[in-house]
């Protein structure tokens, strides 16, 4: 009997292996695909697969050569399973970089209550063109939810410059 339970969790053991090897081949696909459309789509179906794929996004964001995409995407589904470790450094340089990806970045940081975002998403309201209502919005949210504070010079230029909706937001939200 016990012959039959140790080939039963050698077998499973083995299906296992394929199982994560089959994963991390899909989490690599991050590094080949070049259409960020594409890519982003895969990168929102690599949460299911788990633990398993972290090795393989730890090296795409110590891989200098990754895109910014690439390695945002890669930071954003490492947070989604659960490893903050290096993600977080590359969520809050995507924020200060100012890039495409900066607004997403700084929503994740929030919705994961992850506090070492707050700093780069006030530099980001530094900078961001009042007349921008869904970046002022997002950071603006984004601060809110890190239960960041606003600081008074750029709160008084929102207050000037923003759409007066966006201004209404700012008055409730950063008194």
């Amino acid at each position: 009997m016990t012959s039959d339970i140790e080939a039963r969790v050698r077998a499973f053991e083995f299906e296992l292996g394929m199982t994560i090897d089959r994963g991390r081949a899909c989490a690599r696909q991050l590094r080949e695909v070049e259409d960020d459309d594409l890519r982003f789509l895969l990168a929102e179906r690599l949460p299911f697969l788990g633990s398993a794929i972290i090795p393989v996004l730890n090296e795409i964001l110590a891989d200098p050569g990754s895109g910014r995409g690439t390695r945002y995407l890669a930071a954003w589904v490492a947070v989604e399973v659960g490893d903050r470790a290096d993600s977080i450094f590359v969520l809050c340089e995507q924020v200060e970089a100012a890039t495409e990806w900066s607004l997403p970045a700084a929503g994740v940081l929030a919705r994961h209550q992850i506090t070492e975002g707050v700093v780069p998403v006030q530099k980001a309201l530094g900078r961001v063109d009042p007349k921008d209502d869904i970046a002022v919005m997002g950071y603006l949210t984004a601060l809110r939810d890190l239960q960041g504070t606003l600081a008074e010079p750029v709160r008084q230029r929102l207050i000037a410059e923003a759409h007066p909706w966006v201004v209404r937001v700012v008055e409730d939200d950063f008194p």
